[in-house]
């Protein structure tokens, strides 16, 4: 049984459909990359496993726990297992490192602020940055930035962590050093990891499974060596870069 089941669900907005009957399953403690083109509902979809949204119909089963039926009090605990690193790290200016890391710490823990900065150490050192904690999210570099975005996801100790575009806005050679750090995070914590992108240079280095979605369905699911030989139309114009076959640009 996956650790997180998603089965036909939909979602429309002002009548116009985003999500058409989604299946997905997330293994517990491997990479899913959820794959696919500006705009195809890869956003929404996470906002539904993650209790954001409700949809129109379908399910999603986490670790025995039906999220659609779910109460706000059942879905406020659920939500504390999720950790989340966005797009562009998502700092707050105005707070130094060590803040930025431990505020949820704060919100959601009666821990004293010695026990915090204990944990914020641990998970800035986790992610490769020692000394940076008294530093404000403007003196760092973009790929800084993200390792610290990604300490912040880790304070909680969260079973699964979504990726956000991990590596938009950054260099090939920063972007390689992101994967890496997210391959090494995700094994040395046994994380469940689910990361959307639309990078298929980085989806085949950090996923165990790639699942692309298309017009609001997943077309197809499969290890990365699967997506590379694929005879899927949909998924060999989206992993080949072609302007022609069955993906408009509208």
């Amino acid at each position: 049984m996956a650790f997180i089941e998603v089965r036909g669900l939909h979602k429309a907005f002002g009548g116009k459909p985003v999500l058409r009957g989604v299946d997905l399953d997330i293994e517990r403690g491997r990479t899913t990359v959820i794959l696919g083109q500006s705009g195809c509902g890869k956003s929404v979809l996470i906002k539904h496993i993650i209790g954001l949204l409700r949809p129109d119909r379908g399910s999603i089963v986490m670790d025995g726990v039906d999220l659609v039926k779910a109460d706000e009090r059942r879905l406020t605990e659920v939500r504390k297992r999720f950790g989340m690193l966005f797009q562009f790290a998502a700092l707050f200016d105005s707070l130094t490192v060590a803040e930025n890391v431990g505020f949820a710490l704060r919100e959601h823990t009666t821990l004293s602020d010695g026990e915090i900065h204990r944990i914020v150490i641990t998970k800035l050192a986790q992610v490769g940055l020692r000394g940076v904690e008294d530093r404000y999210p403007a003196e760092l570099s973009g790929g800084m930035r993200k390792r610290v975005g990604l300490a912040r996801a880790l304070a909680m100790d969260p079973d699964v962590v979504i990726f956000d575009e991990p590596t938009s806005g950054l260099d090939p050679v920063t972007s390689a050093n992101i994967d890496q750090l997210i391959l090494s995070v995700q094994k040395e914590l046994g994380l469940t990891a689910i990361v959307i992108s639309h990078d298929v240079a980085s989806s085949y280095s950090i996923g165990d499974s790639i699942a692309l979605l298309h017009e609001g369905r997943i077309v197809e699911v499969e290890t990365p060596d699967g997506i590379r030989s694929s005879s899927n139309p949909i998924v060999r114009q989206f992993v080949e870069r072609r302007v022609e076959g069955p993906i408009q640009i509208v």
